[in-house]
């Protein structure tokens, strides 16, 4: 029988033990803790040379370092991406670390084979929805909303890490590895947080009748895998705009089927129900499962996706201007789907948007480096892609 154990505690014990007791694993809360200090009654300290033989799966609730028994099982995305990328899949259970998205893990396991999508679109940081809303409601700063909902108590102790779209980025790789068994190195993903939204276009977005989520999407298709992390603009009606500030979001879809996940974040709750499962499965024996995504080589990619895009500019000289910004999208073929004159705010100079229809980053770098050299009355203020289409129909 595998034999459990906590290599540390968080500090809300009194909802451990309440959680682990209606989940019905009361014996868990008599299980060894390693070196904690006011451990509790509950729970049996022990130092590290009889804690290691008397356990060999440990629950991390953050990183550890050091000796590590056969199988840990974390609710800390930065500790599960350590152990994979140290080759340490086999030993590693993350579900706690993936928050409200993580039912969505056992479609890879629902079909006949394994479901390897095509495409994964994951808002999967509560955090940062919050941030987004909160900007969305006010139009302010993010430095504004984010001093509002600290006051508002829905900020963690690492919000920074949603700030620069570092949580996002870590669970990212954990859904790389979980369903095509490719882990990306951390330093080849190139990640766009927060900072890159203006309040403005928060209001101009919503007279789109959309909205701007923090999105990590994966692209797998002739077995190369694309990563990337940034914001995009999605219209009201794409399921995905329903995430609140208490929800995180997936989409999932191979040629077949598109699925979608919802959860409500309830941080603790959410930590136990993957713990729980995680446990559950290596008492089976059914976890630690190594296949392949796929039989051939997997080559990763972060570069030339296709897409639309929505570009904001200010500009002087309205008339001439808007035709040669018009005539460099034109000489790399990139097609318009809209020009947008928004109403003005006061403190803005004159502003037009662009709606792009579908067309390669590498088309569109070039027209943007062309505008910046040529079209001198010209400042590009925006460029957030569009996952979709705008368009409700």
């Amino acid at each position: 029988m595998q034999r459990t154990g906590f290599l540390n505690l968080p500090s809300w014990h009194k909802q451990l033990k309440s959680l682990l007791s209606e989940y019905e694993k009361g014996d868990l809360l008599f299980a060894p803790v390693l070196n904690a200090e006011d451990s509790d009654q509950c729970w049996r300290s022990l130092e590290s040379d009889d804690f290691f033989a008397s356990v060999d799966t440990g629950i991390a609730f953050h990183s550890v370092s050091g000796r590590l028994p056969t199988n840990v099982v974390t609710s800390d995305s930065e500790f599960a991406v350590k152990l994979i990328s140290e080759k340490l899949a086999d030993r590693v259970g993350y579900r706690a670390a993936l928050g409200a998205i993580q039912p969505a893990l056992d479609l890879k396991y629902s079909f006949p084979g394994n479901f390897i999508p095509g495409k994964i679109l994951a808002l999967c940081d509560g955090q940062a929805n919050a941030l987004l809303l909160e900007m969305e409601k006010r139009f302010c700063t993010l430095d504004e909303a984010l001093s509002e909902i600290q006051w508002k108590g829905l900020a963690n102790q690492t919000p920074l890490k949603s700030v620069h779209g570092i949580l996002l980025k870590e669970r990212i790789l954990l859904l790389a590895w979980h369903f095509y068994r490719y882990f990306p190195e951390s330093k080849n993903l190139q990640t766009s947080g927060l900072k890159a939204i203006q309040p403005e276009d928060m209001k101009f977005v919503r007279e789109l009748g959309a909205c701007i989520r923090l999105a990590g999407r994966l692209e797998f298709r002739n077995n190369v895998l694309k990563v990337r992390i940034s914001p995009v603009l999605l219209h009201d009606s794409h399921p995905l705009a329903k995430t609140t500030r208490n929800a995180e979001g997936i989409l999932l879809a191979d040629e077949k089927n598109e699925h979608i996940c919802i959860g409500q974040i309830e941080e603790n709750v959410s930590r136990m129900n993957g713990i729980i499962k995680d446990l559950t499965e290596i008492r089976k024996g059914e976890t630690r499962k190594n296949e392949a995504g796929t039989d051939e080589e997997i080559s990763f990619s972060d570069e030339n996706f296709e897409s639309k895009y929505y570009l904001r500019f200010s500009l002087e000289n309205f008339s001439s201007t808007l035709s040669q910004i018009a005539s460099a999208f034109s000489h790399f073929e990139i097609q318009l789907e809209r020009v947008i004159q928004p109403r003005l705010l006061p403190e803005l100079p004159e502003q037009l948007i662009f709606v792009t229809a579908k067309t390669e980053e590498s088309l569109l770098k070039k027209a943007l480096r062309e505008i910046d050299t040529n079209v001198r009355l010209a400042a590009l203020r925006s460029c957030h892609e569009i996952e979709g289409s705008l368009d409700q129909n």
